[in-house]
């Protein structure tokens, strides 16, 4: 798995991890929205048939995240688990040290207990159950329309997270803006479907800010990963 950070003109850097020739992108964009970006490099239509044929039927294709870089697998493990249990608002360090207090129905709660109760609250409504149902959490695209969206499934499948981006026929208008072999899944910080679950895909970009690849650290679960693809050989 390599991995490139790229410093943009936005203010952030962007990622891109490559692996068995495709390579995930994660962006954001000048827009102030958040994209992941899947392109297959073995996929190269030599022909316009070839290229509208493509686009005009169901397209899938797969990412692979593993414990060979664990940095990058917590990101994401914590991503799906931070869904699963609607953790969107977490309590400040100011406000944790300074414990501001809140009133609610005659009653006092700290910053902490009311994170937690708006999380619990926000588990009840439909955005949550669109997004998060039996262990997989599934995000269509704010670029377009929600049945005509591309998307992406994201859910654990033994030591592996399994990204899936599939993308339904494009209608012939909208062949235009897509590429053979890409898939391209937006996330909006304004008006998104899944508001306010946004924020915790900004919150997964935010932390990944901090990695550095070339000063990587390599952790004890990536050894036991080498070991194991050694032991099956």
């Amino acid at each position: 798995m390599n991995i490139t950070k790229i410093q943009s003109e936005h203010g952030y850097s962007d990622f891109h991890i490559e692996k068995d020739n495709k390579r995930l992108g994660i962006v954001f964009g000048g827009n102030g929205d958040l994209y992941w970006i899947l392109d297959n490099n073995k996929i190269d239509p030599v022909s316009y048939d070839e290229y509208k044929k493509e686009l005009e039927s169901p397209y899938q294709d797969i990412f692979i995240i593993t414990k060979e870089n664990y940095y990058i697998y917590q990101l994401f493990d914590e991503l799906i688990q931070d869904i699963e249990d609607s953790r969107i608002f977490i309590p400040t360090e100011n406000e944790l040290e300074l414990e501001f207090d809140f009133l609610v129905e005659e009653k006092k709660e700290t910053s902490e207990e009311r994170c937690k109760r708006l999380n619990e609250e926000h588990k009840k409504y439909f955005r949550y159950k669109l997004l998060f149902q039996d262990g997989i959490i599934c995000w269509h695209s704010d670029e377009h329309i929600y049945e005509d969206a591309d998307r992406v499934k994201i859910y654990r499948l033994n030591d592996e997270i399994i990204l899936e981006f599939s993308r339904p026929p494009v209608k012939r208008e909208e062949q235009i803006y897509h590429m053979p072999g890409r898939i391209g899944v937006r996330f909006r910080n304004s008006g998104s479907t899944y508001d306010p679950y946004n924020i915790i895909f900004m919150r997964m970009f935010q932390k990944l800010q901090e990695y550095i690849p070339e000063y990587h650290q390599i952790h004890l679960e990536e050894l036991e990963y080498q070991k194991r693809l050694l032991r099956k050989r």
